[in-house]
């Protein structure tokens, strides 16, 4: 099965980058190389593909053969373009085992080489494996899965994540409705490929091979992107669109060509609209531009199309995502308190406020020992201690290559800029994976600078490697050896759900089987007591209690309310709540917002059923 769903997620990458291919021929962009050109293919196609998703979604059309029908017709039309990529990968892949045999190959780029592809072995045993992070399971497959079973874009006010712009779950969506979770899930591992092969194809054509492959290794070998190539996150996904953006305005500061201008605000709205925290990124670039413009003495309209062109081109890719909000909410920004404008949170938001809704601010308390445990906090989501040993050095040495300066200086100006804006979880790497992995080319810059200067190349390599090989190989082998037995059949993918799953323990488990064979499709269930139920296991829909029915004392109000949101069972899980001091009501174990005012079995057997029992975990069927 492996295979099948391999091939799935394979065949969407070369679609995709043929589908670009010819875009990007037809438009008139001129590449360096191959290589290059298909970077920027990929990007394109998958821009392209998740803009595709987006517009059926709206339309109601998300239907299988729809999807079926559009990757065949991308395929048909480009078909000397998957003949070309096709053929090329298969010689490159060819001319690089026959390469890698020669002298021309140092020892140590063997080992970086093999170093890898190793991990990428042991990643893919590890993305083989049903979901069970709970941001999949709630958000990246869990909101694509729901709009596939719709049909369409539906609003989710259950689940305020579903009011961020999805750019990223819309390529998902192809995974799913293909393939399955599965599907997507190696679709997600292929970005984890994609990203580091630009790195090393950018950083190749600009700094030589040595730096490239000391810069993908040392990035790929990474906790932070070790952790995403085993998960559907759209952490990769949003640097990959986003290291795009930035390879494009290089190439328009180099060619002067406004196309490459445009793909470059193409690139970064898309990135955006995959993870919003990346919207500085739109500011970073468009500076850089208009620098560049006025430090040339370019024509003063050159500014303005940069300044259009970064305005212009995001704005009309987000605006279906906030417009839907407003249409629902009326705030287009439901994730963000803008009460002087009459647009409040969403309550669920504001519950979550903890962690999801603090103004965009520049917090004071941000201090230079927490921005410097992005590199050297948790070892899990740290980036690691190579960008300091080797990049920070540069600032001592003389005649550093003006490239290095720049990317160097861009890569600061982003890390800092998200660092200060991000309300949580400020030092956590995979908010930061473009300054990291540009960082990461300043760093094998640093070192084959210092190994140039210093009497002590190997202390150097054994350093480089070092994280490289332990926590980066050691972690990339036990995240795909604890998945053998699912791999080989020893372990069955319920067994495998039951020790993994992150969003509940086995009562929760037995209850979604229950529910899902014996419960309809069409019927709605709630569950009372978080801000937040995992949609991706139940075979109908599931939603959160939303505070203000809580709150309602008067049983004849809560039937109302529950009968006009359309419920038709509860699930009470006991370990959300325990009794008030006075046992008037249930207080929440996580916010007082969440307290039920109501005890569901006063009223069994009057206007609630018990249906079945799972230890703390109760169905009740309404009347």
């Amino acid at each position: 099965m492996m295979a099948l769903h391999l091939a799935i997620a394979a065949l969407l990458f070369l679609t995709a980058t043929a589908a670009g291919k010819l875009v990007l021929a037809r438009t008139g962009f001129n590449f360096y190389s191959k290589d290059e050109e298909l970077a920027f293919s990929a990007a394109t196609g998958f821009a392209g593909l998740s803009v595709f998703a987006m517009i059926t979604g709206f339309a109601g059309l998300i239907y299988r053969p729809i999807f079926a029908a559009a990757l065949a017709g991308i395929i048909i039309i480009s078909r000397r373009q998957v003949l070309d990529i096709t053929r090329y990968l298969f010689s490159g892949a060819a001319a690089l085992v026959r390469n890698i045999k020669t002298p021309g190959y140092s020892p140590f780029e063997k080992l970086l080489a093999g170093i890898m592809l190793l991990a990428a072995l042991f990643n893919l045993i590890f993305a083989y494996a049903p979901p069970t992070d709970t941001d999949s399971l709630l958000y990246h497959l869990g909101i694509p899965k729901l709009f596939i079973d719709y049909h369409r874009i539906i609003h989710l006010p259950e689940n305020f994540l579903s009011y961020m712009p999805l750019s990223g779950e819309m390529i998902y969506t192809w995974g799913l409705i293909l393939g399955g979770g599965l599907t997507a899930k190696l679709v997600s591992y292929l970005f984890t490929i994609m990203f580091p092969g630009m790195l090393l194809i950018f950083t190749r054509q600009y700094f030589g091979r040595r730096t490239a492959l000391l810069a993908g290794a040392a990035f790929y070998l990474s906790l932070p992107a070790i952790n995403a190539a085993g998960v559907a996150n759209v952490d990769i996904m949003y640097a990959f669109f986003a290291f795009a953006a930035f390879w494009s305005i290089m190439k328009w500061i180099e060619t002067h060509n406004q196309r490459w201008c445009l793909l470059s605000a193409v690139m970064a709205a898309i990135s955006f609209t995959t993870k919003l925290s990346n919207a500085p990124l739109i500011i970073c670039l468009a500076v850089t531009a208009i620098l560049y413009v006025m430090r040339n003495k370019m024509p003063a309209r050159l500014a303005l199309n940069v300044i259009l062109a970064f305005m212009v081109i995001p704005a009309l890719i987000a605006l279906p995502w906030f417009v839907r909000n407003f249409i629902h909410t009326g705030n287009p920004f439901p994730f963000f308190d803008i009460a002087a404008f009459g647009m409040k949170l969403h309550p669920m938001t504001a519950i979550s406020g903890n962690y999801y809704s603090k103004p965009v601010g520049f917090g004071i308390s941000a201090t230079a020992l927490s921005f410097f445990q992005i590199f050297l906090g948790n070892p899990v989501t740290a980036a690691g201690p190579t960008i300091i040993v080797f990049a920070l050095p540069l600032i001592f040495l003389r005649n550093v290559d003006k490239k290095i300066l720049f990317i160097a200086i861009f890569a600061t100006a982003i890390l800092a800029t998200v660092f200060l804006i991000l309300p949580y979880d400020k030092t956590c790497a995979r908010y930061h994976f473009l300054a990291i992995a540009l960082l990461y080319i300043v760093a094998a810059y640093g070192f084959e600078r210092l190994s140039a200067l210093l009497d002590a190349r190997r202390i150097l390599a054994a350093i480089f490697l070092a994280p490289l090989i332990f926590p980066g190989l050691a972690f990339s082998a036990y995240f795909g050896a604890k998945r053998i037995p699912l791999l080989t059949g020893l372990q069955s993918p319920g067994q495998y759900i039951l020790s993994e799953y992150e969003w509940g323990n086995a009562e929760d488990l037995k209850m979604i089987d229950y529910l899902n064979k014996n419960v309809s499709r069409k019927s709605r269930v709630m569950f009372p007591g978080y801000f937040f139920v995992d949609p991706y296991y139940y075979s109908m829909r599931v939603v959160v209690a939303q505070p203000e029915l809580l709150a309602l004392s008067d049983i004849n109000e809560v039937l109302n309310r529950l009968r006009n949101d359309k419920i038709d069972y509860i699930v009470m899980r006991k370990y959300y709540y325990t009794p008030s001091e006075n046992g008037s009501y249930y207080e929440n174990n996580y916010s007082s917002r969440l307290d039920m005012r109501w005890e569901i079995e006063d009223y069994v057997p009057a206007y609630f059923e018990k249906e079945h029992v799972e230890g703390a975990v109760t169905l009740y069927k309404i009347k």
